[in-house]
């Protein structure tokens, strides 16, 4: 016999849960006890067992649907059972309400015409986000800030709530994008360097002992050019090494003023040399003290030795 297996009341104030979960799916077997879905309350996340064993033949309600308490949300019978007949708007035969009297049906007359298909159910849209006021408190369930945490989201409150008064559930942070920082819009300005020196340098270097690139040396005269344009001290640095591409210009990343990149070293005529660039927000650096800056990191990489004396 079809059972009818209806939202379950937790706790005294719970007016209705939200499935997050079905643990079976229709044709599986279910026994008395064991677990047949997860659901969220305002105050909690739990596994709700079944009350009956059997077949699960249909799924009422799906995953992300909130639903009142006492409704249906599936049927548990034997397999291959018809339950065309039964009224699944009202729970009957159900875990928590005892079955009603029975009546003696009455003699149905014959159709006078041709009965028309029963239309599909529709699947109930997820309720829009509410929106929030600024300073409003926002409240989420341990469940969704539970994922908030496995998704790197220390900002819950951005995160649009379809909850009960704008509550946000799991299926919220779930669905929710995480924006990706935005590159800022930058000026750049470029110089060409000969890295003769640095590549003398370099080789004295590892005669020594000492390993070193030519992407350190770019960071080192970077470090040195701040001592006097102190506005780009702390001033990031990409350079390329190993390679002979002439150009690299990185995008200047948000919240940053600028930016110092360099190509690889490659062959111009008689001269290996490389690309300098750097990229820089107008709004937060002069053009002017830019270039300079630019200059003075070129002066040093075309006179290695200079370092050592700053």
């Amino acid at each position: 016999m079809a059972n009818i297996v209806i939202m379950p009341k937790q706790g005294l104030q719970m007016t209705e849960g939200l499935i997050t979960k079905w643990l079976k799916a229709v044709g599986d077997t279910v026994a008395e006890g064991e677990p047949l879905f997860e659901m969220e309350t305002d105050k909690l996340t739990i596994t709700i067992d079944s009350s009956f064993s059997g077949t699960l033949l249909k799924i009422v309600r799906e995953e992300g649907e909130e639903v009142p308490i006492t409704e249906p949300i599936a049927v548990i019978g034997d397999a291959g059972e018809d339950i065309s007949q039964l009224d699944l708007g009202v729970a009957v035969k159900t875990e928590d309400a005892p079955a009603p009297e029975t009546e003696a049906p009455a003699p149905i007359a014959a159709p006078a015409a041709p009965v028309a298909p029963v239309a599909p159910a529709v699947t109930a849209p997820v309720p829009a986000a509410l929106p929030k006021a600024p300073g409003e408190r926002v409240f989420i369930t341990p469940r969704a800030r539970m994922r908030c945490a496995e998704r790197g989201i220390a900002d819950y409150t951005k995160i649009p709530g379809t909850g009960d008064n704008g509550l946000i559930v799991e299926r919220d942070v779930l669905a929710y994008k995480i924006p990706a920082p935005a590159a800022a819009d930058c000026s750049r300005i470029t110089i060409r360097v000969n890295m003769a020196a640095v590549e003398d340098y370099l080789k004295a270097a590892a005669e020594g002992g000492l390993a070193l690139t030519s992407a350190d040396l770019v960071a080192k005269a970077a470090v040195a050019a701040a001592k006097k344009y102190e506005a780009f001290a702390d001033l990031p640095v990409k350079a390329l090494k190993g390679s002979d591409v002439e150009e690299y210009f990185p995008s200047l990343p948000a919240e940053t003023n600028a930016l110092l990149s360099a190509g690889g070293i490659y062959t111009d005529g008689s001269c290996r040399k490389t690309v300098l660039s750097i990229a820089f927000c107008e709004e937060h650096v002069e053009a002017d003290e830019a270039a300079a800056f630019l200059s003075r990191v070129k002066v040093l990489l075309e006179n290695p030795l200079l370092m050592l004396a700053i």
